[in-house]
């Protein structure tokens, strides 16, 4: 995808800065990046997830998609893995995930969603995301 640097200069410069980052073998970036996300707020769901790429099951790909999702949902209750889904629908091919799945073969492509409300303890409860627990769920990401 072609963006526009008037109107989206982040994009424009993320790609970019990408492009030069890493040398290429043919027109792949090399397979170093270990991830791409993309953070965003959600009105609906609770508690945290990620929308990934898609793979079939007997593919490497599929078990690599899953594996940070899943290491984030055992370090924390405020990340829900159920919640997660791979899959790429065509109104999110000009996504940033998707983009950088298809143009920089980056696999572990992700958007991260967090409620813009709380999440459901294990006793389920409600819990309120304060400044400190959103900190704290960056720090597990960033682990």
């Amino acid at each position: 995808m072609k963006p526009d640097d008037s109107i989206h200069p982040v994009v424009c410069n993320i790609k970019e800065l990408l492009k030069n980052l890493k040398p290429k073998k043919g027109d792949k970036v090399v397979d170093d990046i270990l991830a791409f996300m993309d953070f965003h707020g959600h009105s609906q769901k609770k508690g945290v997830f990620i929308y990934g790429g898609e793979a079939p099951i007997n593919e490497n790909k599929y078990l690599r998609l899953r594996v940070i999702p899943k290491l984030l949902s055992e370090q924390t209750d405020m990340f829900r893995y159920y919640s997660c889904k791979f899959k790429v629908q065509n109104s999110k091919r000009g996504s940033a995930r998707v983009v950088m799945w298809n143009e920089f073969k980056i696999v572990c492509s992700y958007t991260i969603e967090a409620s813009l409300y709380g999440y459901l303890s294990e006793e389920r409860t409600n819990v309120e995301f304060t400044e400190d627990r959103l900190k704290e769920m960056g720090e597990k990401v960033a682990c």
